[in-house]
């Protein structure tokens, strides 16, 4: 795994864990953060179309989070878990 991913994913995990304290308790959703985790990808069998695709979406959820208002965090992570989640295929 690059620094970059590592950073990545270590950043988005604190996110998390500070969303899990402020937000009241809701529904809760799978993170498909572990996507970025080439164990988990070579598990999973992901094409290098869809790692790449995983990759940008992580980048730019960070992105958006880096910026984002602390109401409206829960909601970009949810999106991108959304596209994560339409990433995936049966096979």
């Amino acid at each position: 795994m690059s620094a970059r991913t590592t950073w990545l994913v270590v950043f988005v995990l604190l996110f998390q864990a500070l969303l899990s304290r402020q937000l009241p308790a809701q529904e809760e959703e799978v993170d498909y953060t572990a996507l970025a985790e080439p164990a988990f990808a070579n598990r999973l069998a992901l094409t290098d179309e869809q790692r790449a695709a995983v990759a940008q979406i992580l980048d730019e959820r960070v992105q958006k989070l880096v910026t984002a208002k602390p109401d409206e965090r829960r909601q970009i992570l949810s999106a991108s878990n959304q596209k994560l989640k339409q990433l995936l295929t049966d096979e």
